[in-house]
C-alpha cells in the first residue's frame, strides 16, 4: 500500500482500501498514507484516501501533517482537498502557514489565511511565518503578512527576526520592506 501511495497508483490504493486496509497505517517514520500522498504529490491517490476518513491531524516523527507538506510542496489542489476534508489550519507548533510561507506559493498562503490561519503562529523554537518567509527570501509572502498586521519584530529562540534573516541573506528588498514596517532587529 505504501508503494501504491508513493507512486500515485490510485487504483491499487483504492483496491486495498476496499479490502479493509487501514487508511491510518504509518511507515517507520510515522508518515500516514495521507502524509505520504502529500509528500509524494500523489494527487490521484489522495481523494481515494480521503474517502476513507483518515485522521488528518496525525504527525510524522518530524511533526509534519499532510496539510503542512501539501502547502510546502505547493500543491494547491491537495491543500483544498485536505481543508475540505477537515484538516485543521492551526495547531500547536509548526503550522501549514509556516510551511507555505517557506514555499512561497501566494495562492496557498492566501488560501490558508482565508481558512483562518494564525499569521503570528509560533513554532516550538519561536519562528513565525514571517520569519520563515524572510529566511527563504519570499518577499510577496512578507508583503501579504505585513498587510494583515503580522508582527515583524518577533524573535525566535536563536535570536533571529525576519529582519536579521534578510540581513543574513543580504536581501536589500526585504530589508527595506521590513525597515519601512518598523521591524526591529
Amino acid at each position: 500500500m505504501i508503494q501504491a501511495v508513493k507512486n500515485d497508483f490510485e487504483g491499487d490504493a483504492r483496491e486495498l482500501l476496499d479490502k479493509g486496509f487501514d487508511v491510518n497505517t504509518t511507515d517507520p517514520k510515522g508518515n500516514t498514507l495521507v502524509i505520504l500522498a502529500a509528500a509524494n504529490r500523489a494527487t490521484r491517490t489522495l481523494p481515494a484516501l480521503l474517502a476513507y476518513h483518515p485522521k488528518l491531524e496525525l504527525r510524522n516523527i518530524y511533526g509534519e501533517t499532510a496539510l503542512m507538506l501539501a502547502a510546502y510542496r505547493r500543491e494547491k489542489g491537495m491543500v483544498t482537498a485536505l481543508l475540505a476534508a477537515g484538516a485543521k489550519v492551526n495547531s500547536t507548533g509548526w503550522t501549514a502557514l509556516h510551511y507555505a510561507a517557506s514555499g512561497g506559493d501566494m495562492d496557498i498562503v492566501n488560501q490558508l489565511i482565508s481558512a483562518g490561519a494564525d499569521i503570528n503562529a509560533k513554532a516550538p523554537e519561536g519562528s513565525t511565518p514571517m520569519i520563515m518567509a524572510a529566511r527563504e527570501g519570499k518577499i510577496d509572502v512578507i508583503k501579504r503578512l505585513l498587510s494583515l498586521h503580522a508582527d515583524p519584530s518577533v524573535m525566535n529562540e536563536n535570536g533571529m527576526t525576519a529582519l536579521k534573516w534578510s540581513l543574513k541573506r543580504n536581501d536589500t528588498d526585504i530589508m527595506e520592506l521590513l525597515v519601512e514596517a518598523n521591524a526591529t532587529q
